[in-house]
């Protein structure tokens, strides 16, 4: 699934529930976030294992934002906390379009 948002508590996640019918609030499953930039692809570093419990299901609002699932995210220990909290601080640099990048 795509990833519309991602904060240390939470993430969207895109989709329907036609597309997924067992995401429904208070839901438990396990995630695996990953990012990836230009010239890096798996790093290891991007990966953060995760629980997350759906929480919301949004209908999405043309030209704003798609249809999706909010769910929480806690991760499943120390290393995971500390590779979500660096994810985290690298996307908040990166720019998309950013000459310096």
């Amino acid at each position: 699934m795509d990833v519309r948002n991602l904060s240390a508590g939470g993430v969207y996640l895109v989709g329907t529930p036609a597309e997924y019918p067992d995401l429904r609030p208070g839901t438990d499953f396990g995630i695996v976030i990953f990012g990836s930039e230009d010239g890096i692809g798996d790093d290891p570093d991007f990966n953060v294992v995760c629980r997350a419990t759906i929480i919301r299901i949004d209908e999405g609002s043309p030209g704003k934002r798609p249809p999706g699932f909010g769910a929480t995210v806690a991760p499943v220990d120390e290393d995971n906390r500390t590779r979500l909290t660096n994810l985290l601080l690298r996307a908040d640099n990166y720019r998309v379009g950013d000459p310096r990048r």
